[in-house]
Parts: C-alpha cells; sequence; structure tokens
C-alpha cells in the first residue's frame, strides 16, 4: 500500500535516501512516536497529557509581575547585604510539575508557601550555591571569594536561618509586585530538602517556572521560583489581557517607593512676618543695634511658607515659652507675590 505523504516510494535522492517525510518522521518531528523500544505508539492525546513543555499563552503577564518582582528584590538584597548585587529574570517558562521535581539538583533547599487568600501554595527551590553565597555575604565575606565547593552535605542551621530571611524577603517582594494586580500574601510554611516532599500539586499539572540568577561578584547562584496555574486559577482573568490593560499600570513600584520618600523627606518652613525693600547702600550700613522699621503690625497675619510657596497664614504668638503662629487658612501652592 503506497504511504499517502510519500506516493512514490521509489524516489530518492542522489545517496538513495528518501527526501520525503513519512509518517514515522511526522511523528518524531511533533514528538508523538512515545512508544518504549519502537513499540506502538502513544495515541496523540496520551502524548499531550505526558508532554513535559506546554504553552504559557494562558498567563502572558506573569512575566511582567516577575520584572517587578526582581527589580524590588534587588533594592532589598542590597540593603541586607550592603554589598553590589545583580539580581535578573534568566527564563520563565512553563511545564509538568514531576518533570521539575526530578530535574532538581541536589543538595536544594525548597521552601513551600502560601497563597493568601487565593489558597494555593508555591515553592521556592534555591540551589546551594545560592546558599553558601548569602552565608558568605551576610557573615562578612568577600565578593571576590572563590566559590565554594558543593559538599553534599545537609545544612546547617546556621544556613537554613540566613536562607529563611531571604526567603521571607523574595517572598514579601513577590506579594507586592502580584498585589499590584490582586491583593494576595505570600507566606512561608516550611522547608523540605527532598523534591518528593515537596509535592504541592498533581505530577501533570502545569507550573509556571521562573529562574532567577544572583551574582555577589564571584559569588552566584539561582532559585527558582514555581507557581501551579492551579494557584493562579483564582485571578487568571487579571493576567490573560495585555500589559498596556493594567488597571494600576500607573501606579508602578517606584512610583509608590518615591511617593513614600517624598513623603518621609523634611522641608524648611519659613514664618515670614513682612518684606521691605530698601537700598544696598542702606543695608551694608547697618550695625548692632539699628532699628528696621516694618510695615506690620502686631495684629496683622504673617505667612508660613516652604521655598517660594506660601502654605498659610496665621496670627503671631506665644505658646508656653516659645512664639507660635495660629494658623488662620491653609493655601495651597499659591504663588509668592512679586
Amino acid at each position: 500500500m503506497t504511504d499517502s505523504l510519500n506516493p512514490d516510494p521509489t524516489a530518492a535522492g542522489h545517496d538513495g535516501e528518501s527526501n520525503a517525510f513519512d509518517q514515522s518522521s511526522i511523528d518524531d518531528f511533533l514528538g508523538l512516536n512515545l512508544g518504549p523500544f519502537g513499540g506502538a505508539p502513544v495515541p496523540v492525546k496520551e502524548a499531550l497529557v505526558r508532554a513535559q513543555s506546554v504553552s504559557q499563552a494562558r498567563i502572558p503577564l506573569i512575566e511582567a509581575v516577575l520584572d517587578r518582582h526582581v527589580k524590588a528584590l534587588t533594592s532589598s538584597a542590597r540593603r541586607i547585604t550592603s554589598d553590589m548585587v545583580e539580581i535578573r529574570l534568566d527564563r520563565v517558562t512553563s511545564q509538568r510539575f514531576q518533570p521539575y521535581l526530578d530535574s532538581i539538583a541536589l543538595p536544594a533547599l525548597i521552601a513551600v508557601f502560601h497563597a493568601q487568600p487565593w489558597g494555593g501554595a508555591g515553592l521556592l527551590t534555591v540551589d546551594s550555591a545560592l546558599v553558601y553565597a548569602l552565608v558568605d555575604v551576610m557573615f562578612g565575606g568577600a565578593s571576590d571569594l572563590e566559590p565554594a565547593v558543593v559538599e553534599g552535605r545537609p545544612f546547617s542551621q546556621i544556613e537554613l536561618h540566613v536562607l529563611e530571611n531571604f526567603t521571607k524577603i523574595v517572598l514579601d517582594d513577590l506579594s507586592t509586585a502580584f498585589s499590584a494586580f490582586a491583593p494576595v500574601t505570600f507566606a512561608l510554611s516550611h522547608f523540605e530538602t527532598t523534591p518528593r516532599f515537596a509535592a504541592i500539586a498533581r505530577p501533570q499539572s502545569v507550573i509556571a517556572l521562573a529562574t532567577v540568577r544572583v551574582n555577589f561578584g564571584n559569588l552566584a547562584g539561582d532559585f527558582d521560583l514555581v507557581l501551579p496555574l492551579s494557584t493562579l486559577e483564582p485571578v487568571k482573568d487579571l493576567f490573560s489581557g495585555n500589559f498596556g490593560e493594567d488597571k494600576t499600570a500607573g501606579e508602578d513600584l517606584w512610583q509608590s517607593a518615591l511617593k513614600r520618600e517624598v513623603m518621609l523627606s523634611e522641608a524648611t518652613l519659613t514664618a515670614v512676618l513682612d518684606e521691605i525693600k530698601v537700598p544696598l547702600r542702606q543695608v551694608l550700613d547697618y550695625a548692632i543695634g539699628d532699628t528696621i522699621l516694618l510695615e506690620k503690625g502686631p495684629q496683622d497675619r504673617v505667612e508660613l511658607r516652604c521655598g517660594d510657596i506660601v502654605l498659610s497664614e496665621g496670627l503671631l504668638g506665644r505658646a508656653g515659652r516659645h512664639i507660635a503662629v495660629s494658623l488662620t487658612e491653609a493655601v495651597r501652592q499659591r504663588p509668592r507675590d512679586p
């Protein structure tokens, strides 16, 4: 019987091999010929279920949120380490949960956390290189040290304590990044060192996997952020639109941080009773004991200024041993009179 995809079985190139795809080649190309030891091919439906890589089209905004997270985490890490640190989002992919667990290189620390109030869970997997780098930097080690050799031993209590603090910072910044779309708190539950004990989803569940690279000079390491799509299910509609449709896009993280810093900054407030114009010659002739006559009386109002902006007006008085101003009105951003 002639193959419908290759009507002419004798058609071949100059080297005697066929130039056309047969059904087996198509199956191999599509990854559907999964039968063991050349046995019967796996049906298409089962092959799709077993496929390790999946489409990321369901959560197009997840990478934008993680970019925000990495920027915030960079600032947080610099504060706690007092050293230059570079954090970058290495890649964002989607795959099945069980193949990811099987791919975790040991030794590693796996932090299990819960998403409240979404009701799901996630994983933060930190490789041993990052654990050793964090301990070195946190205890004053130079960033130009050679990376520590992976010993394959259990992690000490000091290493666990350092990683617990780092994990809480990562989760706090992650909560802030996601809260721009939907309120959520990622709370640390516990640590695992064996991947099979960190089964927070079914083996064939789809997960969003983000790998983040952390560099302290010569010291570096990675951590993986794992969020099953079942965890994102309550808010999946918010992550399925375009980034330009983000209702809080104008309230980006840097804007919120700038607003906080501005509100905490100090401003000089000046109480001005009166201003007069005098010749420069007269100013140069002023001496100790001279009297300067103003055109304001004791009952006239004084202006409270910040720079050239009049903020308010009031009456001059006394409160205890201090001279005070009793506000009579609030005038915001009124230009100074020429």
